[in-house]
């Protein structure tokens, strides 16, 4: 079934037909990279917009509780039907700025989806495994990277910036703290969802998927790419505390998967790195492990926790490079 009419006894017609359903590639994939990331960043902003309103309507019919004009709706964390709101919401967004723009991005602009955000299962068991080690062994390093960048202090100049990027700070970690709340394991299994298996496959799509290849272009150079992609990646979430590890891991993600060629195994390590946070929040809440765990690598004397993280993470990373790039043969130039 055409999607319009048209009129194929014309040959304007059958021209038209043939260029949008028969032909390989469409005018905008002959844009240049700029172009690609205006037309990406239009489609995010949009695909947002939609998918945080569509909440706004369900809020009354759904969770009970009126979400339009109710700026004070957001602070109501101890409430569990704005709780349960919000992480409808957090799930919906996830899904307008993360998932659905690099796929409707693709296939405007390249057709294959699948080939352009790298998402077929072509990568080996053992680069898999790779990628949960590297992301378990990278723990202390992250634990001590985050809390040396939380000892920066922005110039005086810059003190009303501080003060809102604590204040931004704060209100995060208290929703963080929220969401976390875990009494079943129902709400365990809703949290992996929505804050493991949601970001790792919508972020990965977006920043490794998409904006590392248009950097990629439009830099001329992978590596430009991979580390432009990850300092938009650690800026998107607006937590300046934690910038400087969240671009780091942003960047480990970003070669693997031009060495592995699979956007799977970046995937695959977000979602160890989100997943491993819910796992442990849950068993703590129980009594069941020390809250000490997360910060392994935080404290002044894990220095030794430090330093064998950074050389077990260098090491599997190097394992990975070399089973990858001699089962794929791809050239990082």
């Amino acid at each position: 079934m055409l999607p319009m009419r048209i009129n194929l006894n014309s040959n304007f017609g059958v021209q038209i037909y043939s260029f949008i359903f028969m032909d390989n590639s469409i005018v905008l994939g002959n844009r240049n990279p700029f172009s690609q990331l205006l037309i990406l960043i239009g489609i995010a902003l949009l695909s947002v917009a939609v998918f945080s309103f569509i909440p706004l309507l369900l809020a009354q019919p759904l969770f009970g509780i009126h979400a339009l004009n109710n700026p004070s709706l957001f602070s109501q964390t101890n409430d569990p039907h704005v709780v349960a709101f919000m992480k409808f919401m957090q799930v919906m967004q996830s899904l307008g700025l993360f998932v659905i723009p690099p796929l409707i991005f693709s296939l405007i602009y390249h057709r294959e989806v699948v080939n352009y955000l790298k998402l077929k299962f072509n990568f080996s068991a053992l680069s898999a495994l790779l990628m949960v080690l590297i992301m378990i062994s990278a723990l202390p390093a992250i634990n001590w990277l985050g809390e040396l960048n939380g000892q920066l202090k922005l110039p005086s100049a810059l003190v009303g910036v501080e003060t809102w990027m604590k204040t931004m700070e704060s209100e995060a970690e208290q929703l963080t703290k929220s969401f976390l709340v875990m009494p079943s394991i129902s709400v365990l299994v809703l949290n992996l969802i929505m804050i493991a298996i949601i970001p790792a496959i919508g972020e990965e799509l977006l920043f490794r998927g998409a904006l590392q290849t248009i950097f990629s272009e439009l830099t001329k150079n992978k590596h430009l790419g991979i580390w432009i992609s990850a300092i938009f990646f650690s800026a998107m979430h607006l937590q300046f505390y934690g910038f400087f590890p969240r671009m780091l891991l942003g960047v480990l993600l970003g070669y693997t998967v031009v060495w592995t060629g699979s956007l799977w195994i970046p995937i695959l390590g977000h979602f160890v790195n989100n997943g491993t946070a819910v796992i442990v929040s849950y068993f703590e809440q129980r009594g069941k492990i020390s809250a000490n765990v997360e910060t392994i690598g935080s404290t002044s004397d894990a220095l030794l926790w430090v330093v064998m993280s950074f050389c077990l993470v260098a090491g599997l990373l190097f394992w990975m490079k070399k089973n990858a790039l001699a089962k794929h043969s791809v050239s990082l130039q």
